[in-house]
């Protein structure tokens, strides 16, 4: 009996050192997430990065620019022999559905990185979730301070910040000489922080903001219109510094030109879209300005190598998130050979101390993983009108000249055939 009880005694001690082993296990996601991506890397040669944004409403080219570096890495051989493998996941713009998805994506200790999201409201409380499961996250669109001010060594952006942005429309507003303005901003985690940057950069320029206000994502042209009247009837005013986001912007610039204000617009990288580029040289509007991070005209080699390999792959320009998006796998990956790991810790450390090869030249992290070395650059929408002007030209005279060399040769070819015929006489023709 009492060996018995010894027995019962032993087993009880030892079922519940299996039981705390385990908890602390499930309590260190970090760790098991280290030990499933690096028995993937050296055993299966596979790594797992998920891309997360607004796929179905984003009109981007992120998932093309982040596809095309997947594909030149794996071609030369991989990353330490191990190839990468993309995961598509969508938060369909929604904060709720994007926190959802960053668990999901957490809850799989075979993914080494994430690359997103799509709006800094979403990255910002997926960035946590991130953190406490051991996952590196890069984000390439999100701006907000916030998001590298938390304190997460897991973290990192390359695009700027809000502060610099904001920094940026006020150094392009001194030297137009657009010396009041008015801040519109659209009422979320970006367009605030963008707003507060911005204003704040004002207050050292000697920059005077007339007036500030705020429009919600449920706001329509009427909103935007009173708004508007608002302003016309009450401010002496030189120009609108507009944050916010696709495709409202659209809506809001649009509802601003409509209602007879011909004041220029300054915008920051949510203007860097096709469709919002497109919409503006069709309806050919005037004087829409952004600050921007992507030159589009670069003259660096690094720049016109991804640009053709870009157009040679999708038979279309790239534009800002094909850049970011590219450029942050790249360094992710550079990360993994000069580590020979993906355990996040080593990666973290790598990508504080190494340069990146960008496709806008190179750049480094600060301790907090906010990119340095970035330049800014100033967007204007007239010169992209003219440029788009000068090309329609030429392909109207590119076509015309076709025409008329298809027109000769039809001619030719009619004149050949009547000599054979026998005809004596053939009358000049015309064909118009």
């Amino acid at each position: 009996m009492k060996k018995n009880v010894m027995t019962i005694y032993t087993l009880s001690a030892m079922l519940a050192l299996l039981f705390f082993c385990l908890s602390c296990a499930s309590d260190n996601p970090s760790r098991e997430r280290d030990k499933e991506t690096t028995k993937l890397f050296k055993k299966q040669h596979v790594i797992r990065i998920a891309c997360v944004s607004s796929w179905k409403q984003n009109d981007s080219l992120q998932w093309e620019g982040v596809e095309l570096a997947k594909d030149e890495i794996n071609a030369a051989g991989g990353v330490d022999g191990a190839q990468i493998e993309l995961l598509k996941m969508d938060d369909d713009l929604d904060e709720k559905k994007g926190l959802g998805v960053a668990y999901d994506i957490a809850m799989r200790p075979d993914i080494t990185a994430v690359i997103g999201h799509s709006t800094s409201g979403i990255s910002l409380p997926a960035s946590r979730v991130y953190q406490y499961y051991g996952l590196l996250m890069f984000s390439p669109m999100s701006t907000v301070r916030k998001l590298t001010a938390q304190g997460l060594s897991l973290v990192f952006r390359n695009i700027p910040t809000s502060a610099e942005f904001g920094k940026s429309a006020v150094s392009l507003c001194k030297q137009k000489g657009w010396n009041r303005i008015i801040i519109y901003y659209l009422d979320t985690v970006y367009g605030e922080d963008l707003a507060n940057a911005f204003d704040f950069s004002c207050s050292t320029e000697d920059v005077r903001v007339v007036d500030r206000a705020s429009y919600t994502a449920f706001d329509e042209k009427h909103n935007f219109a009173d708004m508007i009247k608002f302003w016309n009837a009450n401010f002496e005013y030189d120009a609108i510094f507009l944050a916010g986001s696709m495709p409202q912007l659209k809506t809001v610039i649009e509802s601003i030109r409509e209602s007879g204000v011909t004041k220029p617009i300054i915008g920051s990288d949510s203007f860097e879209y096709p469709a919002l580029e497109e919409w503006i040289v069709d309806h050919n509007v005037a004087d829409i300005y952004a600050v921007t991070s992507y030159e589009r005209n670069s003259s660096l080699e690094s720049y016109k190598k991804f640009e053709e390999a870009f157009l040679a792959k999708y038979e279309k320009k790239p534009d800002q998130e094909s850049v970011q998006a590219y450029d942050a796998l790249k360094a992710i990956a550079d990360a993994i050979q000069t580590a020979h790991s993906v355990k996040n810790a080593q990666l973290a450390t790598v990508l504080r101390r190494m340069v990146c090869n960008g496709v806008m030249g190179p750049y480094k992290f600060n301790a907090r993983g906010d990119v340095m070395g970035k330049e800014m650059y100033v967007l204007d929408f007239n010169a992209v009108r003219a440029m788009a002007r000068r090309e329609q030209k030429v392909e109207l005279e590119d076509a015309r000249q076709k025409a008329y060399a298809a027109v000769q040769k039809q001619a030719e070819k009619v004149f050949t055939e009547r000599m054979e015929s026998g005809e004596k006489e053939i009358e000049d023709e015309y064909v118009e």
